[in-house]
Protein backbone atom coordinates (compact mmCIF):
# COMPACT_ATOMS: atom_id res chain seq x y z
CA UNK A 1 0.00 0.00 0.00
CA UNK A 2 1.21 3.62 -0.58
CA UNK A 3 0.21 6.79 1.62
CA UNK A 4 0.51 10.06 1.89
CA UNK A 5 1.70 11.09 5.10
CA UNK A 6 -0.17 14.10 7.69
CA UNK A 7 3.16 16.52 6.17
CA UNK A 8 2.15 15.74 2.75
CA UNK A 9 4.89 13.70 1.87
CA UNK A 10 4.49 11.33 -0.92
CA UNK A 11 4.94 8.30 -1.36
CA UNK A 12 5.31 7.10 2.13
CA UNK A 13 4.73 3.50 2.70
CA UNK A 14 4.09 1.32 5.89
CA UNK A 15 7.41 1.84 7.74
CA UNK A 16 6.96 4.78 7.75
CA UNK A 17 3.76 4.93 9.49
CA UNK A 18 5.68 2.30 12.01
CA UNK A 19 8.19 4.89 12.25
CA UNK A 20 5.82 7.14 13.22
CA UNK A 21 3.34 5.16 15.10
CA UNK A 22 5.58 2.29 16.39
CA UNK A 23 2.60 0.38 18.13
CA UNK A 24 0.80 0.81 14.20
CA UNK A 25 -0.16 -2.08 12.44
CA UNK A 26 -2.21 -3.36 9.51
CA UNK A 27 -5.23 -4.48 11.20
CA UNK A 28 -5.79 -1.39 12.94
CA UNK A 29 -7.15 2.04 11.08
CA UNK A 30 -4.49 4.16 10.41
CA UNK A 31 -3.28 7.22 12.54
CA UNK A 32 -4.57 10.64 12.16
CA UNK A 33 -3.44 12.07 9.28
CA UNK A 34 -2.52 9.28 6.89
CA UNK A 35 -4.39 8.79 3.73
CA UNK A 36 -4.21 5.94 1.65
CA UNK A 37 -3.53 6.52 -2.20
CA UNK A 38 -4.98 3.48 -4.38
CA UNK A 39 -2.78 2.07 -7.19
CA UNK A 40 -3.40 3.00 -10.61
CA UNK A 41 -2.36 1.42 -14.16
CA UNK A 42 1.11 2.58 -15.34
CA UNK A 43 0.80 3.91 -18.86
CA UNK A 44 2.24 2.02 -21.68
CA UNK A 45 5.11 4.23 -23.37
CA UNK A 46 7.36 3.65 -26.62
CA UNK A 47 10.88 3.53 -26.21
CA UNK A 48 11.34 6.99 -26.53
CA UNK A 49 8.92 8.26 -23.25
CA UNK A 50 9.47 7.74 -20.07
CA UNK A 51 6.48 8.10 -17.15
CA UNK A 52 6.90 10.21 -13.92
CA UNK A 53 4.68 9.68 -11.33
CA UNK A 54 2.97 12.89 -9.67
CA UNK A 55 0.83 13.66 -6.49
CA UNK A 56 -1.90 11.54 -6.13
CA UNK A 57 -5.55 13.04 -7.32
CA UNK A 58 -8.19 13.09 -4.72
CA UNK A 59 -11.64 12.27 -6.33
CA UNK A 60 -14.64 11.40 -4.16
CA UNK A 61 -12.80 11.51 -1.48
CA UNK A 62 -10.51 8.89 -2.87
CA UNK A 63 -6.62 9.25 -3.67
CA UNK A 64 -5.35 7.82 -7.00
CA UNK A 65 -1.83 7.71 -8.27
CA UNK A 66 -1.29 10.07 -11.24
CA UNK A 67 0.96 9.51 -14.25
CA UNK A 68 2.24 11.82 -16.81
CA UNK A 69 4.15 10.39 -20.31
CA UNK A 70 6.76 12.61 -21.53
CA UNK A 71 9.28 12.27 -24.47
CA UNK A 72 13.26 11.35 -22.74
CA UNK A 73 15.50 13.86 -22.58
CA UNK A 74 18.55 14.50 -24.77
CA UNK A 75 20.64 13.01 -21.34
CA UNK A 76 18.52 10.48 -20.80
CA UNK A 77 18.28 9.32 -24.48
CA UNK A 78 22.15 9.32 -23.97
CA UNK A 79 21.91 7.12 -21.20
CA UNK A 80 19.81 4.80 -22.27
CA UNK A 81 21.96 4.19 -25.21
CA UNK A 82 25.29 3.81 -23.50
CA UNK A 83 23.32 1.19 -21.13
CA UNK A 84 22.22 -0.46 -24.35
CA UNK A 85 26.12 -0.59 -25.44
CA UNK A 86 26.90 -1.85 -22.24
CA UNK A 87 24.76 -4.24 -21.95
CA UNK A 88 25.28 -5.52 -25.45
CA UNK A 89 29.15 -5.83 -24.21
CA UNK A 90 28.68 -7.70 -21.14
CA UNK A 91 26.39 -10.39 -23.25
CA UNK A 92 29.13 -10.92 -25.59
CA UNK A 93 32.08 -11.60 -23.16
CA UNK A 94 29.39 -13.59 -21.50
CA UNK A 95 28.77 -16.01 -24.47
CA UNK A 96 32.54 -16.08 -26.10
CA UNK A 97 31.43 -14.11 -29.06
Amino acid sequence: MIFISPNNEYPRFQGDIKIAHPSWNETISLPNGWIVVLKTKVPMIESNQAVDELFPEELNGEYFQRFIVRNLTAREKTSQENLRLQLEEELKESTGE
